[in-house]
């Protein structure tokens, strides 16, 4: 009944024959404010805007009831018909109604950020614009893509269109245990992963390599080439790449390694201005909530970046401003304190946050996963800490945890 869509954790399939059937056969309902409510259905509803052309906010479904009020949101708000644009009820009708180059689409979709340290805001892109990393190609008709990111944020939304664009089948893998991430990838057969550093530092556990994975790219959190250099030994037959994206903007920057190199067709739409990288506003969907963005001309990202001192237009990503701790006046950059902690042979998972302290404004306070089979040494790692990094860096709180605290996107969060 025509290739698979979507294969759900329970392991339920949909084809893209099925889906095509349900919306000839009559009205189909839609909601332009879907609060999502599983895997399938928000894949589901998300195929409604872009086949028939809607404007759609898609909202977490962990958002509470006091969020969505503070939001003006109700659930099942504003539900209506629409009618099937379907020529014929085929796969293939369905995948070019699908089609993200389709110039009558109409279709914009709003989204949140992902609320890292703060409440999330949102922002509306026209699906040309999100849909601009999207490449079709007869060698893309057998991908099988893994989907490591929560459908209600830009990328996973930039995966779905990227799978549908070519026909693919998508294998839901958001937010379950690592083990069976793992047996879901080799049952599957999935060609092409996408996701957080977090995941596939939870992927790595299991240190026994996966062959056949064509495509690795990671983004929404700041990368090392450390974790690079894992992926690729996990990782043998695979491309690496390295994605800065966000949802103000999008895909903006790839790159095989840890540093990034601005295109020449953006040149002159990214900047570096005071050690943080800018966008133009002309890259960025519609920003609400008084973002500032639509005043001004060139949009802060909040990403602090160190140039390449041998070459001016490479850069790599040190973290986000807000999220560095102030301790008595000298700035500590979480990530930095992490990759240390996890080149420790007993850490496999960290995360490191600041904490109010009356005498020096912040202190730096860390969590550890302990590495399987060995033993938690407080003073050992804190010891190894302050080999590698100045006093003012060194964790002052160490803590033993069983799992990192992670936000609705699957990073990590940075507030206590």
């Amino acid at each position: 009944m025509g290739g698979i869509f979507w294969i759900d954790a329970r392991n339920a399939s949909v084809t893209y024959e099925q889906v095509a059937r349900s919306w000839a056969a009559t009205p189909v309902p839609f909601r332009r404010h879907y609060v999502a409510a599983g895997f399938g259905a928000t894949l589901l509803e998300l195929s409604k805007a872009i086949a028939f052309g809607q404007a759609i906010t898609l909202y977490d479904g962990d958002f509470t009831a006091t969020e969505l009020r503070a939001l003006g949101i109700e659930p099942d708000w504003d539900t209506h018909d629409l009618v099937g644009p379907l020529a014929a009820p085929s796969a293939e009708d369905l995948r070019q109604a699908l089609a993200p180059g389709r110039a009558s689409s109409g279709c914009k979709i709003s989204l949140f950020t992902s609320g890292t340290t703060g409440r999330p805001k949102r922002v509306t892109h026209r699906l040309e614009s999100i849909a601009r990393g999207v490449r079709v190609h007869a060698k893309h008709a057998r991908d099988v893509w893994g989907f490591a990111y929560s459908p209600t944020h830009i990328a996973g939304i930039q995966v779905f269109l990227q799978a549908v664009a070519n026909g693919n089948t998508i294998v839901d893998l958001f937010k379950l245990p690592a083990a069976q991430v793992r047996s879901r990838i080799i049952d599957h057969a999935i060609t092409h992963l996408s996701a957080t550093p977090t995941f596939y530092r939870l992927l790595m556990e299991d240190p026994a390599p996966i062959p056949f994975v064509r495509s690795v790219t990671l983004g929404g959190e700041r990368s090392d080439e450390g974790l690079l250099n894992r992926l690729r030994s996990h990782f043998p037959d695979a491309r690496i790449r390295n994605i800065y994206a966000s949802t103000e903007a999008g895909t903006l920057l790839i790159s095989d390694g840890e540093y990034f190199r601005v295109p020449d067709d953006v040149r002159r739409l990214v900047r570096i201005t005071d050690g943080q990288l800018e966008v133009h506003r002309s890259l960025t969907g519609l920003l609400h909530e008084g973002s500032g963005c639509q005043e001004n001309e060139w949009y802060p990202t909040g990403d602090v970046v160190e140039v390449d001192p041998e070459s001016p237009q490479r850069f790599r990503i040190l973290g986000r401003e807000r999220e560095w701790i102030n301790v008595g006046g000298s700035k500590v950059n979480p990530g930095e304190v992490e990759a240390v902690l996890m080149t420790h042979g007993a850490v496999s998972q960290a995360r490191v946050f600041g904490r109010r302290n009356s005498v020096t404004g912040q202190i730096v306070c860390a969590e550890v996963v302990v590495a399987h089979g060995a033993g938690f040494d407080e003073a050992a790692i804190l010891r190894y800490a302050a080999r590698h990094l100045q006093d003012f860096k060194v964790p002052r709180i160490l803590t033993r945890v069983s799992e990192i605290a992670l936000t609705r996107t699957g990073k990590l969060k940075r507030n206590d």
